[in-house]
């Protein structure tokens, strides 16, 4: 049987092998050959000195657009300072040539799509995505939020448009009945209070523990199933706390 290291390394020289490849396409001037080459590489090992070389046949064969977004690719992390100036150059190079569209969201780290998510996703926000000129609908997603979804927004060439999005976290919300002047918390003792019984505290879908303490009483610990978007009724009971049998409450120190 194949160790992983094993499958791995052909993995690795099965893409050092698409990039000798696509270099000498390009040495030929043959750009769209190499750029099937270099992109089959990339998928296998994700490398910066191929997304720059992918950027670079993008632009041998006027597509702006796809070569500015490698360029991008090929400038994150970059540490060598020659390199990131010639990356630099070609991005203001290109940028008469393209429009940006630049998307935040709140929270950020959510999964970006233009106007249908069949279309597959163009990254995770912050970024500035380099796009032809045109009208469209920037869809958000993130785990444990409802997606968000712009206005069409229109971009021109030469210009970079803002969009900004806020997400809402799915939620359910916690009914609490009783338990008067406990304290509210969920999965850990030292969470942070989330309101004092009786209340309806908003608590992501899901299993939790839900926990309540109040001085002189004992803490009482519940499982609760929490659904998105509905309410969910619980009536805990808190016992109040009594002194070792046998003694006389009043000697108790």
């Amino acid at each position: 049987t194949w160790s992983f290291d094993a499958r791995a390394d052909d993995v690795a020289d099965e893409a050092d092998h698409l990039f000798t490849l696509g270099a000498e396409h390009y040495q030929q001037k043959d750009f769209k050959g190499a750029l099937q080459y270099f992109l089959a590489s990339n998928r296998l090992v994700r490398n910066r000195n191929v997304m720059y070389n992918i950027a670079r046949c993008y632009e041998n064969f006027h597509e702006p657009a796809d070569a500015y977004r490698y360029y991008q690719r090929a400038l994150e992390g970059e540490t060598d300072a020659t390199t990131k100036q010639r990356v630099k150059e070609a991005l203001q190079r290109l940028g008469p040539s393209v429009a940006l569209l630049k998307v935040e969201t709140d929270p950020p780290g959510a999964t970006l799509y233009l106007n249908r998510k069949d279309l597959g996703d163009r990254g995770t926000t912050p970024q500035t995505i380099a796009l032809s000129p045109g009208s469209y609908v920037v869809i958000a997603e993130l785990q444990g939020y409802d997606d968000a979804t712009s206005q069409k927004v229109d971009i021109r060439l030469g210009a970079e448009k803002s969009v900004s999005l806020k997400l809402t976290r799915v939620v359910g919300t916690l009914h609490i009945v009783g338990a008067q002047g406990a304290e509210v918390r969920i999965d850990a003792d030292d969470a942070p209070a989330l309101c004092t019984a009786p209340c309806d505290p908003q608590v992501p879908p899901g299993q939790h523990t839900l926990i309540l303490t109040k001085p002189g009483f004992r803490p009482t610990r519940q499982n609760i199933q929490i659904r998105a978007n509905q309410t969910t009724e619980v009536k805990p009971d808190i016992e109040a706390e009594t002194a070792p049998r046998g003694l006389d409450e009043s000697t108790v120190r």
